[in-house]
């Protein structure tokens, strides 16, 4: 498993973490808890409560990853839908869960509104974060921004990560949530070289000004090299 591989289990394991705090016991009729997974992905959440019992549901937009996830994960419901018109009533799940996905929508507010809706028990919400203080984690955030920036000039939904402390503003105008934040970054370093895949494809059509950028953005890298993306997370449980 190569170092970045390591560090992505890593920070799902914490997410993780941070959901089991919040899991139910069984209901009145033994049921296991159920929690909706916004937003899943590779399925790395899914798979990983359906292994602890959990009556789990995933949810993707896209018909061909919905149909990739069924495939990989026998006995997981997937719900093929928008995160940001869930077709399930209200408080219909005991928890919800968006890890690293309102970032990918130009309204992320409506999908954050849905989980608060269908959700009883609480939500963990997690989305990319860097240490400001650190120079290699500051460059690093420069680097996403720019490859993001290109995503959306060609037409995707790829958005700056949400500070958590957005995320807690809007959860608390319900007045009805109380919430904490925890974040989570390493100090170690990974090669510009891992990029430039990603920096070629984004480069297409990039203007004189952009590849400027670019350039002034990879000797900065190249000094103080490219820090880990950790995370931030926010936990909201219903106020007693």
């Amino acid at each position: 498993m190569s170092a970045r591989a390591a560090h992505q289990a890593a920070l799902v394991e914490r997410f993780l973490t941070h959901v089991r705090a919040l899991v139910p016991g069984p209901s009145a009729s033994g049921a296991p808890a159920r929690v909706l997974d916004v937003g899943s992905g590779a399925g790395r959440v899914l798979a990983a409560l359906r292994g602890e019992g959990l009556r789990t549901v995933g949810l993707e937009p896209g018909q061909a990853r919905a149909r990739e996830l069924r495939t990989q994960l026998t006995g997981v419901a997937v719900v093929r839908a928008s995160s940001q018109r869930l077709p399930f009533a209200d408080a219909s799940f005991d928890l919800a869960l968006l890890r690293h996905v309102l970032h990918h929508f130009r309204e992320p507010w409506r999908a954050l509104d849905e989980a608060l809706r269908v959700a009883r028990s609480g939500l963990v919400i997690a989305e990319p974060w860097r240490d400001p203080k650190l120079p290699a984690q500051r460059e690093a955030l420069a680097l996403d921004r720019w490859m993001k920036a290109r995503d959306r000039a060609r037409g995707e939904a790829h958005e700056d990560d949400m500070a958590p402390e957005e995320i807690v503003r809007r959860i608390t105008l319900r007045r009805t949530w109380t919430t904490s934040i925890h974040r989570y970054a390493e100090a170690r370093l990974v090669a510009l070289s891992d990029f430039e895949v990603d920096l070629e494809d984004r480069s297409h059509g990039a203007s004189a000004r952009e590849l400027e950028d670019l350039a002034r953005l990879r000797r900065r890298l190249e000094h103080t090299g490219v820090g880990l993306t950790g995370t931030a997370i926010v936990v909201a449980v219903p106020r007693l």
